[in-house]
């Protein structure tokens, strides 16, 4: 249950003796309530139309307390010694957030949470499964049954398979969080998605390149006109 806060502004004071008699009251009420004491007092500063006027602020474990404090008869009897035309005030009992999704709502992610359509996270699960065994089956052609020897390209095509396959585990792990249920969660997921198709895409393409001779010099030839440009 969240906390409850119970603040008094007052906008004047017309009557300082009806004032001190009710506080004199009022304070070991809402002791006796459960209440504690923040702040009261004048304020250190006032910002655009705030006023140099008394404040108090409580804290009760719930608004129910707060409400019972202002209910119960001792609290009543400090009022009628404040009297109707003494001070001119107004009093707010405002609960406290009970968790971080509420802080967070204030925090300027106020929207809450819009949960996935049903049938939306499961489809993309199974996208990801589709492809992630595609690229293992890839991977193990191009490393033990692919004719031909290790060129650069080939190589390279090698490790853009490996990139792929880790991205690919990343969002399947992504995908199988509580969180990603969110839509901006999925959102995510969908575009590390793409990232991961996008470099699977991009080994196939150097794969048919390396395969096909387009790039035809193999890694040893590469190796010698490298080393000949340094001697």
């Amino acid at each position: 249950m969240p906390k409850a806060y119970w603040i008094c502004a007052y906008r004047s004071i017309s009557d300082p003796v009806a004032q001190a008699a009710y506080a004199k009251l009022a304070a070991p009420v809402f002791v006796a309530a459960g209440g504690r004491f923040l702040a009261c007092g004048v304020p250190s500063k006032t910002i655009e139309q705030g006023l140099m006027q008394r404040t108090v602020l409580i804290e009760f474990a719930s608004a129910e307390e707060a409400v019972a404090a202002y209910s119960s008869s001792g609290y009543q009897e400090a009022l009628t010694a404040l009297g109707a035309k003494a001070t001119e005030r107004d009093i707010r009992i405002i609960e406290g957030f009970s968790d971080e999704a509420k802080t967070q709502s204030i925090l300027g992610r106020g929207r809450p949470a819009a949960s996935l359509p049903q049938g939306y996270r499961q489809g993309i699960i199974t996208a990801i499964g589709a492809v992630l065994g595609f690229t293992l089956l890839l991977i193990r052609y191009w490393s033990f049954e692919a004719p031909g020897g290790w060129t650069p390209a080939s190589a390279t095509a090698g490790l853009l398979m490996a990139v792929a396959t880790m991205l690919e585990i990343f969002v399947l792990y992504r995908s199988l969080q509580i969180t990603d249920d969110d839509q901006t969660e999925y959102r995510k997921t969908v575009r590390w998605f793409v990232v991961s198709a996008g470099v699977l895409l991009g080994s196939l393409l150097l794969a048919t390149l390396a395969f096909s001779n387009v790039i035809p010099f193999s890694l040893e030839e590469d190796w010698a006109r490298i080393w000949n440009l340094f001697r």
